[in-house]
């Protein structure tokens, strides 16, 4: 009967050890996750940042493109 007992608590500690370590892997899994979250959310942001200073780069190297057409156009009229 004690023999019983000593298994049945060691066999307890051990599995109270490994629920502790899964715990504890899952926390830091949990916190890495988080952090590639937030790293992940601003690359997202800074992705929008540049696109959108892409649109109006582009928008404004048009206009001087459509500008110098112009004036190309005044100065062949003029000679």
């Amino acid at each position: 009967m004690r023999e019983r007992i000593i298994i049945i608590l060691l066999t307890a500690l051990t599995l109270l050890g490994v629920i502790g370590f899964y715990e504890r892997r899952h926390a830091k899994l949990l916190k890495t996750n988080t952090e590639l979250n937030a790293k992940y959310t601003e690359v997202v942001e800074k992705n929008a940042k540049m696109s959108l200073l892409n649109y109006k780069t582009r928008k404004e190297l048009a206009e001087i493109k459509e500008n110098c057409y112009y004036r190309a156009e005044t100065l062949e009229e003029r000679l």
